[in-house]
């Protein structure tokens, strides 16, 4: 298990675990501008019926670093196909794989007046870390202090659907040590890409879309169809054993 440094706070990263789901939803809690926030009691009614329903594996167990496909990593049921979709980039995709048809989007815009492009709710989160792996950040005092989430597309390639660090913590480097964490365990088991989905073009977004960029993350290709308020940007990284 590594720990990450900063000031004044020692960070441990491990893989998400069933107990895990309601402190990932306080973490998106602290940001409450940026998502469409269900009814509190229809939020934890999901997340108890995640947690019922979570499966078992590495990331229910306390086995740490272990596979990330045992985190609860499954291939998801429905996709668009880039071919279907409309793309108004002429870039080509590299490691090319499927994009699921939903709503959700990367990163946090530094405007809390923007609001989330394909916004999800914290009851989608509920859903979603229920049947997603993961990675978590755990503070001194045991709570969850960051996540992020991410699914498979075939066999190789893998999609990061979620990325929140608490507001108290952003712009330290949590986020960096997530993805560098995941992008290592991801490429051990064989996985040869690793993609993001942010807004295209909103100007508060520039800051991710450079988080992104500057962890080497490619702009590949636009989705117009992808959410119904803006157009998508997907962004590729290949990975290295």
């Amino acid at each position: 298990m590594a720990c990450l440094r900063a000031p004044a706070m020692s960070l441990s990263i491990r893989p998400l675990r069933r107990d895990d789901v309601e402190g990932c939803l306080r973490v998106i809690a602290s940001l409450p501008r940026f998502f469409a926030v269900s009814d509190s009691a229809q939020a934890e009614d999901e997340a108890e019926r995640s947690g019922d329903d979570l499966l078992s594996g590495t990331g229910r167990s306390n086995k740490g670093d272990a596979e990330p496909e045992k985190v609860g990593a499954h291939r998801p049921k429905a996709y668009v196909s880039q071919a279907s979709a409309s793309p108004r980039s002429a870039h080509r995709v590299t490691g090319s794989h499927p994009v699921q048809q939903r709503r959700g989007r990367h990163g946090m815009p530094d405007d809390e007046d923007e609001p989330a492009p394909g916004g999800r709710s914290i009851a989608q989160a509920a859903r979603d870390l229920g049947t997603q792996g993961g990675l978590v950040a755990i503070g001194p005092g045991g709570d969850v202090l960051a996540f992020l989430t991410w699914k498979r597309h075939g066999d190789k390639a893998a999609e990061i659907t979620w990325m929140a660090v608490h507001a108290a913590l952003r712009h330290r480097g949590v986020g960096t040590t997530l993805l560098t964490r995941l992008e290592r365990l991801l490429a051990t088991q064989g996985f040869q890409n690793i993609s993001a989905i942010t807004s295209a073009f909103s100007h508060t977004y520039e800051p991710t879309r450079q988080f992104w960029r500057g962890r080497g993350y490619a702009p590949v290709l636009e989705l117009e169809d992808l959410w119904e308020t803006d157009v998508a940007l997907v962004l590729t990284k290949t990975l290295t054993p």
